[in-house]
This record gives structure tokens, sequence and C-alpha cells, in this order.
């Protein structure tokens, strides 16, 4: 993907994409999505230390961009700032739903029976 060397017209440019991704122009939402992809990319890869987990996460911050724009206020912060937001809330989501129980954090029913269940083949 390539990488845009910002400028002050970048602002102006990415100010119009969002004014125009909100009342669903898809050209601007692409233009976003090339514009911020290998920033959100790397800030995911930096948070969930895979880089194909990090192309899903990526891939879904996009995705939903469409329901998720509406709620960006201009005057709260910059889009750069609050699409990286939105990337580290959606890459700790992706890693607290992949997250395993340890094995000893597992309670063990205090029924009749636990020791068949402690036993390494059920019997007493």
């Amino acid at each position: 993907m390539p990488h845009f060397v910002r400028t002050p017209k970048d602002g102006a440019l990415v100010t119009k994409a969002v004014a125009r991704a909100k009342a669903g122009d898809v050209g601007a939402a692409h233009f976003l999505y090339v514009r911020f992809a290998d920033d959100v990319f790397g800030y995911v890869r930096s948070i969930v230390h895979d880089t194909a987990d990090a192309e899903d996460v990526t891939h879904n911050v996009f995705a939903k961009l469409g329901t998720a724009i509406p709620k960006y206020g201009p005057r709260q912060v910059p889009f750069s700032a609050w699409i990286l937001r939105v990337a580290r809330i959606a890459a700790l989501d992706y890693l607290r739903a992949r997250r395993q129980i340890p094995v000893e954090d597992v309670r063990i029913d205090d029924g009749p029976d636990q020791e068949l269940a402690a036993s390494p083949r059920g019997h007493k």
C-alpha cells in the first residue's frame, strides 16, 4: 500500500473525505482506507503481536467504518487519532475474545464425582 506524505492539504482532504464518507460515499471511505490502513495496521500489530491477526483486525476496523464514522466528531480529536482509538479498541476486543482460561482457573465441581474427575482414569 502506498503511504502518503502528510501535507497541510492532507488535513483538508481527510476532512472532506470524512464528511463524504458520513454521507455514504464509498469512494471517500476507500480514500480513508488507503490513507490510514498502514497506520492502523502498524498500531494494531504492536498490540496483537501477529501479522495475520493484525490484518484481520485492520480489515474489521475498515469494514465497520460505515457504521462507526457517524460517531466521529471533528471537534473532539483529529480523524487520525480517532481511527487509531477505534483500532485499539478493536485490537483489545480481539485479544479478549481469543484469550483462553488457564487450566488452574477452571473450577472443578465440588459434587460427589470430584474424586472421579481428579483421578487420571476416573477410578477411585
